[in-house]
This record gives structure tokens, sequence and C-alpha cells, in this order.
């Protein structure tokens, strides 16, 4: 039995095709476009022989703009090439390639989307087998973000997992993300994406500042902020982990306000009561004296009266870890 037949689920296809369904009740073309785009992602995880894997990389490569633009976030490692940037329908084939070269995807389950007009981003928990490690199974938070032109294809794409864990992975039989992220729903939602953004600007000043009382009156009694880190007992990442209630939520943004140095801000996608913030996020460890710089992205989600009762915050987390790793000498 080879190694794909042994870990693949012969049933991600059928799984996801259920959630295909809930797209397709979306009619807007970008999300036709990402539609088709998963769908040659699971046919490639199902591939027996090579023909039926170029075959399904080949459809997801038609779906890109000649000039497009593929971010995988992650730091430059030869074990994980795929973090990396690739340009083109060609360099979108090399990044397909050597993830598939690695990872046997075994389960895909979405968290949420957000469609902003011609911008799309997914949050979902992905599972795997990295190929490479005596097939280690991982199971990480991700997030997916599209440009798409009006004609329908991708020019632009952005992923930001949780990348501690897949490292660990390496070396450990069975790792997950500590903080899993949910989709906080509302019955009805009157706010629009100015509200959304003008509230998201305000909270990352206060973060930055460590100013909460500025912010405490547009937090729901029930807010919760988590940012994607390792366990504290592997990496004590002060500003990483899970904050409930306003009185956790204050703790943080004193965390926060003493290791970030600056956050830069440069897209924002809103629906409903979500909105997502990508932005590049600069930091120091005051521990180690060591600075990180990534693309990050801030999750809101707000309840029916408009305030903010959910943050989730994807970075670079093997990155950042590394920042406040406390190494010991050999003598």
């Amino acid at each position: 039995m080879s190694i794909l037949e042994k870990y693949r689920n012969p049933n991600l296809l059928e799984e996801y095709k259920k959630h295909f369904e809930k797209l397709k009740k979306i009619k807007t073309s970008p999300v036709e476009t990402i539609t088709q785009f998963y769908n040659f992602i699971m046919q490639a995880a199902m591939a027996t022989n090579d023909e039926q894997l170029q075959n399904a990389i080949n459809g997801a490569s038609e779906l890109m703009t000649d000039d497009v633009q593929i971010h995988h976030q992650g730091v430059e490692h030869q074990k994980h090439p795929y973090w990396y940037l690739y340009y083109g329908k060609n360099g979108c084939k090399s990044w397909l390639n050597s993830i598939f070269a690695e990872f046997i995807l075994a389960g895909f389950i979405p968290s949420y989307m957000v469609v902003d007009d011609n911008k799309i981003s997914y949050h979902v928990l992905e599972k795997g087998y990295l190929i490479n490690f005596n097939n280690h199974l991982v199971e990480f938070e991700n997030l997916h973000t599209f440009h798409i032109t009006s004609n329908g294809k991708i020019s632009k794409v952005e992923l930001i997992p949780d990348t501690y864990v897949v490292v660990k992975a390496e070396d450990d039989e069975k790792v997950t993300s500590v903080y899993l992220n949910s989709d906080y729903k509302v019955n009805s939602y009157e706010f629009n994406k100015d509200h959304n953004v003008r509230y998201a600007k305000k909270a990352i000043n206060a973060f930055l500042k460590g100013d909460f009382d500025k912010i405490e009156s547009i937090l729901s009694d029930d807010v919760e902020v988590v940012v994607l880190g390792p366990k504290k007992d592997e990496v004590d990442i002060s500003f990483a982990g899970k904050f409930t209630g306003k009185d956790q939520v204050k703790n943080f943004i004193k965390s926060f306000s003493e290791e970030i140095l600056d956050i830069d801000e440069y897209d924002y996608m809103s629906d409903s009561n979500k909105l997502d913030v990508l932005l590049l996020l600069e930091g120091g460890a005051t521990k180690t004296d060591r600075v990180f710089s990534c693309d990050a992205l801030f999750g809101f989600q707000f309840n029916e009266q408009g305030n903010i009762a959910r943050l989730f915050c994807n970075i670079d987390t093997e990155q950042v870890a590394i920042a406040y790793m406390i190494f010991k000498k050999k003598f």
C-alpha cells in the first residue's frame, strides 16, 4: 500500500462538496472562481497518479492571471519550500507541486468566509500528513485570501498559516493548533463596512498605545481575543493565547503594546458582522531583544449592537516564536 493510499481521506472530496453547495448559493463571480479553485485542490489531493495531479494543478493555475502574485507566509525554510513568493501561472504550478510533494491533505474544515466585492478571505482548519517527516499528522489554522479580477481570474493569493505547529510536526507525531477560530453568528446586523473599519482602527490604535479605556465601550461583555501561538510552556509569547472578558483583554492590550512596535494596515475585507484586516506587524521580544516582522490577519467579528465580540489573529507563529525562544548555551 502506498503512502497516499494509507493516509488519504477517501471522503475528502465528498465532505467538501457539501460546502461547495453552500458557496453556490452566494451568486457572485469571485465566489464561483474560488469554488472552482478549491474543487481543483481537492482533485489534486485525491489524485492517484501524477497525471491526475498535474491535470488538477493545471486547472487551478488556469484560474490565475498571467501576473498573479502568491505569498505563502512563513519563515524561509528549505524543509517547507512552499513558504515563499511565487509569480505567474508557472509560479502557481511550482507552488502547488511543492505543497503536494510534502503534504497529504486529509481534512479541510471551513470556519467562515468573508466576501467583499472582488476580495475574499477564507478561514479554515487544515489537516494533513507530512510525507518527508515520517507522515506526522498536523492540524493547523490557516487563512487564505484572494483578489479576483472583473473577468473572474485570481490576481493575488496570500496565506497565513500557523507555521509553528507545522515545524513542530517535523519531530512530533501529532500536532494541532493550540487556539482555534470560530464563527460568531448574529441573527441580524445593521452596520456597514465604514462602521466595522472605524471600530477596528480604533481598536488597533488602542492596542499599540496600551489604552484599554479608549475602546472599553466598543467591546462586548463577552469579548474574546485569540492570537495564534505555541503553548506557554513551550514558548512564552506574552500577547499570544486566548483572552476572554474585558479584564483579560485589558491584560492582552498591555502585553501587546509592550511588544509590538508598529502596525501597517494594507487591506480590509468586510462582510456583514465580519471584518478581516491584513497588516504588517513589527515587534520586539523584550525578554530576548530580538525583533520580528511578518504579515498578519486581524479577524474582527461584531455582535448585533455593532461592538467587537471576537478578534482572531493569524500571525507567522514560527517567526515570532523564534524571537522569544531562550536558547541554552552549549559548553
